[in-house]
């Protein structure tokens, strides 16, 4: 069983003014009856016993029409859970007047940038888990996140420049909102007049939020036990061995402080720091309790919600910091590109890890050794793995980003990269 409440409290802006401030407050109830090997699940948003009896009811009827599942084994038992700083009362109790006096911040930075405006959103969400079994778990925990995120658009000379800045903190007094709105109102600036280039294979420098896409898709399509044990996975048949380049370590963990920590997972099993590649070794994948127990292993921790279509998931990847700064990415590059961020990206060959997207937000052209001009987008394919190869220069210093808002938890910690080599295929009109 588990039940899962959210409240969320959301203050949206644009054309630098607040247009709409909102909450919104939910609880499900999911319940998952195991006869023998056949399993059924139900779920329900209403809280009273009537309705809880109807879901049990619903479950247990679906178990017993479901078939078999011959390799499941068992749900996981109960276990001790560490403690992680997930959680802020300031976040939690956050009002409409003190978010509206952060998002004031934020536009007063984004105008002192020329005729810049300012649009985005300022969240604040608190949710709150309990997870239990007949086997004997019974584990709770109450976490917040609070995250920034903000656009800057300038318009010059017939063309529009876009900028992007976020954070994120579980305690909302600890958000740099003038941090992020200097960053996107810089971009929207710089990305003006933007020149044309030619698809191809260039050097990249990627910033952070970038990074984080990268290591999003890693997580999805590559290192769950599910796409592992189906072939579908990248590192499928190749655990030991160099997938990658030498000098990329990624881990999963989530009760790290960075990021966004989590004590267990949708099981209640708590989670296990688990290597998914060591100096460009293929080390493991993620395990749930049912794909555990079909290699007889015990599960790291990393369930979700059943049912779900993804398996087990690396909620918290980690990838290992390098000694470069961003300003020496670029000094020592003879020519590439500058990506601030990544967006509508998609696996194209989830086997390959090839994935496809549009860069935005701030894309710039590198010539010996500075940024010489704003570029048009371009649209990318490459092969993730094919691409970390190339990582000639990591950044020493990492950022968190939330993994997924459909999620509601876990956060990507990564470095800047410089990748050598990297693949785009078209060009956008902006």
């Amino acid at each position: 069983m588990v039940v899962s409440g959210a409240r969320t409290a959301l203050t949206r802006f644009a054309n630098s003014s607040i247009h709409q401030n909102v909450a919104s407050e939910d609880v499900n109830l999911i319940l998952r009856v195991v006869l023998g090997k056949t399993i059924g699940v139900a779920r329900t948003n209403r809280t009273d016993l009537a309705s809880a009896k109807d879901a049990l009811a619903t479950a247990t009827k679906l178990a017993k029409a479901q078939k078999p599942l011959e390799d499941f084994v068992s749900l996981p038992e109960g276990g001790p859970i560490a403690s992680v700083p997930n959680f802020s009362t300031r976040t939690r109790d956050s009002s409409p007047e003190e978010r509206a006096e952060t998002v004031k911040e934020v536009i007063a930075e984004v105008h002192e940038f020329g005729e810049a405006k300012a649009f985005g959103a300022l969240e604040a969400t608190t949710i709150t888990r309990a997870v239990a079994n007949s086997l004997g778990t019974r584990v709770h925990d109450t976490s917040t996140l609070a995250e920034l995120v903000v656009s800057a658009i300038h318009e010059a000379d017939g063309e529009k420049g876009y900028g992007w800045g976020t954070d994120m903190h579980v305690d909302m007094s600890q958000l740099d909102p003038v941090a992020a709105a200097r960053k996107a109102g810089e971009k929207a600036v710089r990305s003006i007049p933007p020149k044309r280039v030619e698809p191809g294979e260039y050097t990249v420098i990627l910033e952070d939020h970038a990074v984080s896409t990268l290591a999003l898709y890693l997580s999805f399509i590559t290192f769950s036990a599910l796409a592992y044990q189906e072939g579908r996975s990248f590192v499928s048949g190749k655990l030991g061995k160099q997938v990658t380049g030498e000098n990329v370590t990624l881990w999963d963990e989530g009760t790290r402080p960075e990021g966004l920590p989590i004590a267990f997972d949708q099981e209640g099993v708590p989670k296990r720091r688990t290597t998914l590649l060591e100096n460009g070794i293929a080390r493991s994948v993620v395990y749930d309790s049912y794909t555990a127990g079909r290699e007889g292993r015990e599960s790291t921790g990393h369930a979700l919600t059943a049912p779900n279509p993804f398996g087990p998931l690396a909620v918290n990847p980690f990838f290992q910091p390098g000694d470069s700064s961003l300003e020496e990415m670029v000094e020592e590059t003879e020519r590439g590109l500058y990506v601030t961020r990544f967006h509508y990206t998609n696996p194209v060959n989830p086997v390959k890890a090839i994935i496809t997207g549009m860069t935005r937000d701030g894309t710039f052209l590198v010539e010996k050794g500075e940024i010489v001009s704003p570029v048009r987008n371009l649209r990318f394919t490459q092969g993730i793995m094919e691409a970390l190869e190339g990582a000639s220069l990591i950044g020493r210093d990492w950022t968190s980003h939330r993994l997924s808002s459909w999620l509601g938890f876990g956060a990507t910690t990564v470095p800047p990269l410089r990748l050598d080599r990297f693949r785009f295929t078209g060009v956008t009109e902006f």
